[in-house]
């Protein structure tokens, strides 16, 4: 079959018959919960390695052709419903940008390497790595306590110290003229901070200096009374 996604065709072979053999699986005894998930899991390594090779656009995704084959070869070729092939797709994509999997030899065998070294060992998992956000440093958790963050739409921000107005609405607590007043404070009081770490460096070299002098004229002492 003509196939501008790469997988191969017994890929999607393989990918199907998972699928099969997992709609047997469920409703089954606990314990095959672990071959369900080893099932799933394999078919995210073929489908993963077959869009390898493509470029992500600029925002991280597959271009809108190539996403589109996925989903229909998903739905199509290996039984998935619309609604299951999107998640897959999403996953998978979300994959290869949070584990930086890419390229044009990228095997299943590979890719399970990637998912075993991160350990991601079923869907669960990997749909908590692709939905989980980047940590924040401890300087970026000020700041945005302080001024907020960008919506997604990224046109207004949200967060930060907020009150509450008149009409009962929540608004920034400070405006333009007060947060450059707090950079100017901030920056005041690091330079009385710099000023006291430079101050009591200065004097803890002098304690020194008079330290090693005490004791050099001690030792002196000691060795005219010998």
């Amino acid at each position: 079959m003509t196939n501008i996604v790469h997988v191969s065709d017994s890929a999607l072979d393989a990918m199907a018959s998972n699928e099969m053999e997992n709609e047997t699986l469920v409703g089954q005894a606990k314990g095959i919960n672990e071959q369900r998930q080893a099932l799933k899991m394999n078919s995210y390594c073929h489908l993963i390695a077959g869009i390898a090779h493509h470029q992500l656009t600029a925002k991280n995704h597959l271009p809108t052709a190539i996403s589109s084959k996925v989903k229909e070869t998903l739905v199509n070729y290996v039984g998935l419903t619309e609604s299951m092939a999107e998640k897959m797709h999403k996953n998978a994509v979300g994959a290869r940008r949070k584990l930086d999997i890419g390229g044009n030899n990228v095997t299943p065998e590979m890719v399970a390497e990637v998912f075993a070294d991160a350990g991601i060992t079923s869907e669960a998992k990997l749909i908590k790595l692709v939905g989980g956000k980047e940590g924040e440093t401890k300087i970026q958790k000020l700041v945005h306590q302080i001024v907020g963050k960008p919506s997604k739409t990224g046109k207004t921000y949200i967060g930060g110290l907020v009150k509450t107005n008149s009409e009962g609405k929540n608004t920034n607590e400070f405006d333009e003229a007060q947060l450059e007043e707090f950079k100017n404070a901030l920056e005041d009081a690091l330079r009385v901070r710099r000023a006291a770490e430079a101050e009591a460096e200065k004097a803890a070299q002098q304690a020194q200096a008079e330290n090693e002098a005490i004791n050099e004229m001690t030792a002196q002492l000691e060795g005219q009374a010998a």
